[in-house]
């Protein structure tokens, strides 16, 4: 019987004691196998990402992004420098292969808290100093995205207009001023002035 199933039946009569524990410890099993904590791990990493840049104009988000991040590059940090230099190895003690480099136990925990050190440390404080940076930047004048919308855009091209009647506003025009905008008109030619063939 699991350790954390202990104390929740009291009866040892119970035909549902038997099925519940075999299907608990099945799961506590599933639950240790390292594809399952390779995966968990990948997940909580991409979570941890996908929250710290999701929202990129909020200044309050990028400060949150920018504390998770730097908290675990902290912890990469330490985790990584207690791995290098530990005197004696803290978890396995098998040899590994390592790019066809044999390494004890030893050697393969250094390693990985080098690489940690190193990748890992490194990569979550540049974001975090990312997201710092965007957090401090002086914030976009308002019309600034309008600058680079295509109405913007087409706003400020040359327009040849050909009218019925001359006039050179037309439906655009009017569309255009509900929206605060006016077009640059270099030519007007009435339409009568066209002669298709």
């Amino acid at each position: 019987m699991p350790w954390w199933f202990i104390g929740l039946s009291s009866d040892r009569d119970n035909p549902l004691e038997g099925w519940l524990t075999s299907r608990l410890e099945h799961l506590e099993k599933v639950l240790a196998t390292r594809e399952w904590l390779a995966a968990g791990r990948f997940t909580a990493g991409l979570f941890l990402w996908i929250t710290a840049f999701a929202a990129p104009g909020e200044r309050v988000h990028a400060a949150t992004g920018a504390a998770a991040l730097l908290l675990t590059s902290i912890h990469m940090t330490l985790l990584g420098a207690l791995l290098s230099l530990s005197p004696r190895p803290l978890y396995g003690l098998d040899e590994v292969t390592c790019f066809g480099t044999v390494l004890d136990a030893g050697q393969d925990q250094q390693l990985g808290g080098i690489i940690m050190l190193i990748v890992g440390a490194v990569v979550y404080l540049a974001g975090g100093v990312a997201l710092v940076a965007r957090l401090v930047a002086e914030p976009l004048p308002a019309d600034a995205t309008a600058d680079r919308s295509p109405t913007r855009r087409y706003c400020e091209m040359l327009h040849l207009v050909v009218s019925e009647s001359g006039d050179p506003y037309e439906f655009v025009d009017q569309q255009l001023a509900k929206h605060g905008r006016t077009r640059r008109i270099a030519m007007t030619v009435p339409k009568s002035c066209l002669r298709w063939r």
